[in-house]
């Protein structure tokens, strides 16, 4: 599917069949069910259309009204309505600014960096879930799991991490199916610096956008994949891959670059 994204003529048209694909299936076959891994697609597909330029106004409304929809009634994700909202903002604040350049999106992946790598340590010391039980908010079930792992990892410029793939094996034999935070697993996987030469890899995602709108754009919707990453475990949500990726995509193709 991603192979022929990439050869497709009409990318926004790709976009959209993909849309109205998980559309579908959320609706008619999952029944609106809430809790669904479909709300983080839906969180960025309301990204793109709202400042996508090359989808047709009409379909604009209709998916737009249609994702404000769900995600406000149906999901059962208010992070994701949350972070959408948010972003959406900030985007439409900063694309107003001076021209973005990849040093200053450098720059703001290297801060973002800074606040994961504070964001594990509230993790790891338990102010993180403090802070959840202070304010009253609900993490539906998943006190208790940042906790588990206390123990087998440290903030340290020395941690190296126990290996890729290393926390889901210990998943298997814990009585959770899910550690609902792929950042702190990221980190436990690959380390302090393989943690950051991760995040820092996201900055090809812009690298080759010559158009600085565009370029924020991607720039937004990787942060609206770190905010996730924070309490879920959208990395083995392949529905949300290939949205992503194909909303890439179609934002390189119209700017005709794909190295």
């Amino acid at each position: 599917l991603l192979l022929s994204s990439i050869m497709h003529k009409d990318m926004p048209k790709l976009v959209n069949y993909q849309f109205y694909a998980l559309l579908f299936i959320y609706v008619v076959i999952k029944g609106l069910n809430t809790e669904s891994q479909y709300a983080f697609a839906f969180g960025a597909y309301l990204i793109y259309f709202l400042f996508d330029e090359n989808t047709s106004k009409k379909n604009k409304i209709f998916n737009i009204s249609v994702i404000l929809i769900l995600l406000t009634f149906f999901t059962g994700k208010r992070l994701v309505t949350i972070l959408s909202y948010v972003f959406i903002i900030g985007y439409i604040v900063l694309r107003k600014y001076k021209k973005t350049t990849n040093r200053k999106l450098k720059f703001a992946t290297i801060l973002t960096a800074l606040f994961v790598y504070v964001y594990i340590y509230m993790v790891h010391n338990g102010l993180y879930d403090t802070l959840i039980s202070k304010y009253h908010i609900i993490v539906s079930g998943r006190e208790g799991l940042n906790a588990y792992f206390q123990n087998y990892y440290n903030i340290s410029l020395k941690f190296i991490g126990h290996g890729a793939g290393w926390t889901y094996n210990v998943i298997e034999s814990s009585w959770f199916s899910n550690l609902h935070n792929d950042l702190l697993m990221v980190y436990m996987d690959i380390g302090f610096y393989g943690l950051f030469l991760w995040i820092m890899s996201f900055t090809k995602w812009w690298k080759n956008i010559e158009n600085h709108k565009k370029k924020l754009l991607l720039f937004f919707i990787f942060l609206y994949t770190i905010g996730n990453y924070m309490t879920d475990n959208i990395l083995i949500y392949i529905n949300y891959w290939i949205s992503i990726y194909l909303i890439f995509f179609s934002i390189a193709k119209s700017n005709n670059q794909y190295k």
